[in-house]
């Protein structure tokens, strides 16, 4: 069976290869449509029906994409933008660890984790793109966030989400459910330090004193409450500028004897780290996957500028890292996307290495 990232990769490459041939103009369905509300719609855009985000209308009440034959186009811009997003906030959580800032720290990593699971979902073939990245051709409710979702037939399938942390998260649940998806380890070891005590269900309490790892809650067991326990981290340390480790916390507050608690209160601060880490380290390298001998046709390449870099945002500071290997990625992404040789063709995406080690940035800082 091909992977979801097998897939996904493959239509990338599929409308590289169509945009080359020629960029085809706007069906004659939308241009209808948008006539209707705007005659001068179709001169918004300078090569036909290529533009920097893609255009969403309801036709029958079903959603609808007018670049739909070359999205996965869309899909590239929005892996790349999430992934790079995510490198700031990424360095800056673990400065903030680092100088015992629990409470910044969790919300940075959070933010990181946020930005790489938009890059992870897109190399995985569901992609969110947000009123910010989408232009609506005129007419009926204009959704909060289209899912463009990519079939076991390589073709897209365009749905309505609400906008919210808990929603994005919960979009994984569409992975995790997969026979054929395996769920990566940095998943279940962050499950593990959010439910450190969480035993199955229906277990008798004498067999899991015998043998506590047996019986211990797995991941699958509890998708849902888990994906909303990540937005709920995020909510606690912004909002009640609270990032120690709650368990910790507990057992102090009932004077139970804790060694070494200074270090440890900040145990699930770091474990969000690391998995924010993690999962950007998989995002940037599913990314760099994709783009290594990408050919990008010439009058591409603004748009995918354009597409990857709105709206704007901060250069990665990868140079503020010890080497790892998701700054191999970021830097090789970047290197990819700043540097075209006159026939579309990049010059330069490193050599891949990804060996998670050294994941912390160094001590030296421009700060």
């Amino acid at each position: 069976m091909t992977s979801l990232l097998t897939l996904a990769r493959s239509n990338v490459r599929r409308s590289f290869r169509l945009l080359e041939q020629g960029i085809p103009p706007f069906g004659d369905e939308v241009l209808t449509l948008a006539k209707e509300h705007d005659p001068e719609f179709p001169n918004l855009f300078s090569e036909e029906s290529l533009s920097a985000f893609p255009v969403i209308y309801r036709n029958g009440g079903e959603l609808r994409c007018a670049q739909g034959s070359f999205f996965g186009f869309y899909l590239l811009c929005h892996a790349i933008r999430s992934c790079l997003s995510a490198v700031n906030f990424q360095i800056g959580g673990w400065l903030s660890a680092n100088s015992s800032l629990y409470g910044p720290a969790s919300g940075l990593f959070y933010t990181a984790a946020y930005h790489a699971l938009a890059g992870f979902l897109a190399a995985h073939g569901r992609v969110l793109v947000d009123e910010q990245t989408f232009t609506w051709v005129f007419g009926e409710e204009k959704p909060q966030v289209v899912a463009a979702c990519l079939t076991k037939e390589n073709t897209w399938k365009f749905e309505g989400r609400r906008r919210s942390h808990d929603a994005r998260w919960l979009e994984l649940k569409s992975l995790f459910v997969r026979s054929s998806f395996e769920i990566p380890p940095y998943f279940r070891r962050l499950f593990s330090a959010l439910y450190p005590n969480r035993y199955k269900r229906g277990v008798d309490i004498l067999e899991i004193l015998s043998n506590p790892k047996e019986h211990r809650a797995q991941l699958e067991d509890h998708i849902d409450e888990f994906l909303l326990r990540i937005a709920e981290i995020r909510h606690v340390a912004i909002y009640h500028s609270f990032g120690d480790d709650p368990h910790i916390v507990d057992a102090l507050f009932n004077r139970e004897p804790v060694p070494g608690a200074e270090k440890k209160l900040g145990n699930q601060s770091r474990e969000l780290g690391l998995f924010s880490q993690c999962l950007l380290e998989d995002a940037t390298a599913a990314v760099r996957r994709i783009v290594e001998g990408l050919k990008v046709p010439k009058n591409v390449k603004l748009f995918l500028y354009l597409g990857s870099g709105q709206p704007w945002m901060d250069k990665p500071r990868s140079e503020l890292w010890e080497p790892n290997g998701t700054k191999d990625n970021v830097d090789a992404i970047w290197s990819w996307l700043m540097a075209f040789d006159n026939k579309g063709e990049s010059r330069n995406t490193g050599n891949s290495r990804s060996d998670g080690k050294n994941t912390r940035p160094r001590r030296k800082s421009t700060m």
